[in-house]
């Protein structure tokens, strides 16, 4: 990463500047050689040890934030990711939320990394619309079609688990731990994906 990564302002020599001020820029001179550096050097560690590494994609998946770049926020880019170092151990936390926020074809992404058993496990929510504007909703809100995306992941044979995710919070809940929402508001959520996992299974 040292050796593509440059600060606008002053080169950053051996690392990332440790401290970025306001207006600086960092400035990716090869996003390829940066995305596929972690994947190639650590997938084989995780295949000797038996476990499997999923990377979540930038959230929201924009070019960069604050002179940041974002080199995981587009299809391509994870495309190119699972093609770095091809093995069941290097695979994807599937954020349905955050890939509904750039402007693909959802189903299309679903499709074409279930079908590839690259799916570790989903976050299974929903987006009101794509980038360059979108608020997240509640589950059954949004305008991913939930049961579209369920029947897609079932068809293709996928086995993880879905979790709940960033939900909107409820008046009067209580704030859950570690996680956007309330108990109330996970619950609901919860009891939705339970709901549409069984009705696709008896569909």
């Amino acid at each position: 990463v040292s050796d593509v990564v440059t600060n606008r302002k002053g080169k950053a020599s051996g690392s990332l500047p440790k401290v970025l001020k306001a207006g600086d820029e960092v400035e990716v001179k090869d996003e390829q050689e940066v995305v596929s550096e972690d994947p190639a050097t650590e997938t084989p560690v995780a295949e000797e040890e038996g476990i499997k590494l999923g990377i979540h994609p930038d959230d929201p998946p924009v070019g960069s934030i604050n002179g940041v770049p974002r080199i995981l926020s587009s299809f391509d880019s994870y495309k190119r990711l699972i093609d770095i170092y091809p093995s069941d151990a290097n695979g994807i936390e599937f954020c349905q939320g955050t890939f509904s926020e750039m402007n693909e074809d959802i189903y299309e992404m679903i499709e074409y990394f279930a079908k590839r058993n690259k799916i570790l496990y989903v976050h299974f929510r929903n987006v009101s619309s794509q980038l360059p504007s979108f608020s997240e909703e509640f589950i059954n809100n949004g305008y991913v079609d939930m049961y579209k995306a369920m029947k897609i992941y079932n068809k293709y044979g996928y086995e993880g688990v879905f979790m709940d995710d960033h939900c909107p919070l409820i008046d009067n809940d209580i704030d859950f731990p570690g996680n956007w929402g309330g108990y109330r508001s996970r619950i609901f959520a919860q009891g939705y994906i339970q709901a549409m996992i069984e009705s696709v299974k008896k569909s």
